[in-house]
C-alpha cells in the first residue's frame, strides 16, 4: 500500500503536474495573452519529467530515443530556444515510462481541469467569448481564446482523451464524443478539428466491424504517405494553388514559407514564418534531417502499437496526423492530447495491458 501511494505521488509530480503546467501555458498565451512564463513553464515541465525518470529507476533509452535526443542537442545549438517545443514533448514521451493507460487517464483529468478553468475565466469575465463573421462569411466564436481554431484544438483535446481513456470504449462513449464534437464545431466552425475527431471515431467503429489489424496496417501506410507527400509538395506547391481559396489561403501561406526559406533553413530549420501545417512547421523549423528521422520514428512507433494490438491508440495517432495536414497542432505540446501523440510515437516497450480498442 505504501509503495502504491509513493508511486501515485511520483506520478502526480512528474506526469500530472508537468502536463498541467504545459496546458496552463496554452491558456496563458492563447486566452490571457500572457507569454511571460512561456519558456519557464516549459523548462520546469521538462525538469519535473526528467526527475521522475530518475525516481522510477528505469532509465532505459532505445535507439530511436537516443537519435531524438541527439537531434535536440544539435537543434539547440543551431536554433536556440525554439527547440524547447519538441524537447519538452520528447522528454515527456521518454521519461514517463511505458504505462500508456495510466497517462491517458491522467491527461484526461488534466484537460478537464483546464476546460473548467477556462469556463470559470469566461464566467468571471476575465476572458471573452467573441463571435464574428469571418472573411469567408462564416459565423465563428472564440470560446475564451484568441481565435476559434485555437479554441477548437483545446476543447477537442479533451474529447479525444475522454474517448481514449475509457477501459472499454462503448458505442455510447463515441456518440457522446460526436455530440461534443458537433457542439465545438457549431461555435467555432473549425472544420479541421471537427473532421479529425470524426476520423478518430470512424476508425474506432471500422475496427469493430472490420478486422482491426487490417485497418491499423492501413493507418500506418496513410501516416507514411502524409509525411512523404508533404515533403514532396515543397517542390511542387504551385500545382496546388487552385485549392487556395477552398483551404482558406493555406496554399499561398505554404508557398510564402518555401519562398522565404533558403537551403540552410530547409536542411537545418530556423524559419520565423508560421503556417497551418504540422508538416511544414516541423520541416522548416527543425530541418529536413529532423523531419525524416521523426517520420521514421513515427513509422516504427505505430508498428509497435499494432504489434501490441493498441488499435484505439493507432486510430488516435492517425487522426492527429490527419489534423496536422491543416493545423500545426502536433508541434504545440501544450495541447494535452498532443503529449499522448508523442508518447505513442516514441514508446517501444509499451505496456498494452487494458488498452486495446475493445468496443462494446
Amino acid at each position: 500500500m505504501w509503495l502504491l501511494k509513493k508511486n501515485e505521488v511520483i506520478d502526480f509530480f512528474t506526469i500530472t503536474l508537468p502536463a498541467f503546467l504545459l496546458g496552463l501555458n496554452y491558456v496563458l498565451y492563447n486566452a490571457l495573452m500572457e507569454d511571460t512564463f512561456k519558456q519557464p513553464l516549459r523548462i520546469i515541465a521538462i525538469l519535473l519529467a526528467i526527475f521522475g525518470w530518475f525516481l522510477r529507476g528505469k532509465m532505459v533509452v532505445n535507439k530511436a530515443q537516443i537519435t531524438f535526443i541527439s537531434i535536440i542537442f544539435v537543434e539547440a545549438i543551431i536554433n536556440g530556444l525554439s527547440v524547447l517545443n519538441i524537447a519538452a514533448a520528447g522528454v515527456f514521451a521518454i521519461c514517463t515510462g511505458t504505462d500508456v493507460h495510466r497517462d491517458e487517464k491522467r491527461l484526461f483529468a488534466v484537460n478537464v481541469l483546464l476546460v473548467g478553468l477556462v469556463f470559470l475565466l469566461i464566467r468571471l469575465g476575465i476572458v471573452q467569448n467573441y463571435s464574428y463573421i469571418s472573411t469567408m462569411g462564416r459565423l465563428r466564436s472564440t470560446l475564451g481564446f484568441e481565435n476559434p481554431n485555437v479554441a477548437a484544438l483545446f476543447y477537442s483535446s479533451a474529447i479525444y482523451l475522454y474517448v481514449i481513456s475509457r477501459n472499454r470504449i462503448q458505442i455510447s462513449n463515441i456518440l457522446i464524443a460526436m455530440i461534443l464534437d458537433l457542439v465545438v464545431y457549431y461555435y467555432t466552425d473549425s472544420r479541421t478539428s471537427f473532421f479529425a475527431l470524426l476520423i478518430f471515431m470512424s476508425l474506432l467503429l471500422f475496427m469493430k466491424s472490420i478486422k482491426a489489424h487490417v485497418i491499423a496496417k492501413a493507418c500506418k501506410f496513410i501516416i507514411d504517405i502524409f509525411f512523404a507527400f508533404n515533403l514532396l509538395s515543397v517542390f511542387i506547391i504551385d500545382k496546388f494553388i487552385k485549392y487556395d481559396y477552398l483551404l482558406s489561403g493555406r496554399i499561398s501561406t505554404y508557398a510564402r514559407m518555401i519562398e522565404l526559406s533558403d537551403s540552410k533553413v530547409f536542411l537545418l530549420g530556423g524559419t520565423t514564418v508560421t503556417a497551418d501545417s504540422f508538416y511544414y512547421m516541423f520541416l522548416f523549423t527543425y530541418g529536413f534531417f529532423a523531419y525524416v528521422i521523426f517520420a521514421i520514428i513515427v513509422h516504427f512507433g505505430v508498428e509497435k502499437l499494432i504489434l501490441n494490438k493498441c488499435y484505439k491508440e493507432v486510430s488516435f495517432i492517425t487522426s492527429f496526423f490527419a489534423l496536422g495536414l491543416m493545423e500545426s497542432s502536433i508541434i504545440r505540446l501544450e495541447i494535452i492530447a498532443v503529449l499522448l501523440v508523442w508518447k505513442l510515437a516514441f514508446q517501444r516497450g509499451i505496456n498494452s495491458n487494458g488498452i486495446s480498442a475493445n468496443i462494446d
